[in-house]
């Protein structure tokens, strides 16, 4: 019910009217992920993530991270799927950021498909360079519960379009 809630939150922020100080408002980019899980065994795969972005002013933003990892082991994370709100502190040419929202995380275990809903929380920092890629670096808790936990260090691109 909860997580309803915060869902509905998200998309009536999402639906309003604000504006970007700049005309490049959407963004997409690419990340390098390190994965710290627990579910219920330990794991700690690297994979690759997906981000599409679009900012309402310069400091607010609404962001959907799609990912996954590759592994061998048991239990082995398939797809985590994200989307998440972005405060950022800009500073010149540096922007320091904090990020929450909700994540589904879908795993295998044993042969069986299963999956997580919960909450999610990060921080990060952009550093704009004079290419049309930013490089970025963050750290994202994306399932924290009392039976499974994940979470990843991110490093990678953005690039505003």
């Amino acid at each position: 019910m909860i997580n309803k809630a915060i869902a509905l939150v998200l998309l009536s922020i999402a639906s309003m009217q604000l504006h970007a100080t700049e005309d490049r408002v959407n963004y997409f980019g690419l990340s390098f992920m390190q994965v710290n899980a627990t579910l219920p065994a330990s794991v700690a795969p690297t994979g690759v993530m997906l981000r599409l972005g679009h900012r309402f002013s310069y400091d607010f933003a609404l962001e959907f991270h799609t990912g996954g990892s590759q592994s061998n082991t048991s239990p082995s994370i398939d797809r985590s799927n994200s989307i998440l709100l972005r405060w950022s502190a800009p500073y010149e040419r540096f922007q320091l950021y904090t990020l929450v929202g909700l994540t589904r995380l879908g795993y295998s275990s044993s042969g069986t498909s299963n999956s997580l809903d919960s909450s999610s929380f990060g921080a990060g920092a952009i550093f704009e360079t004079q290419g049309p890629y930013n490089i970025m670096l963050e750290w994202v808790n994306y399932v924290s519960s009392s039976s499974a936990s994940t979470n990843a260090v991110n490093i990678g691109f953005i690039r505003y379009f």
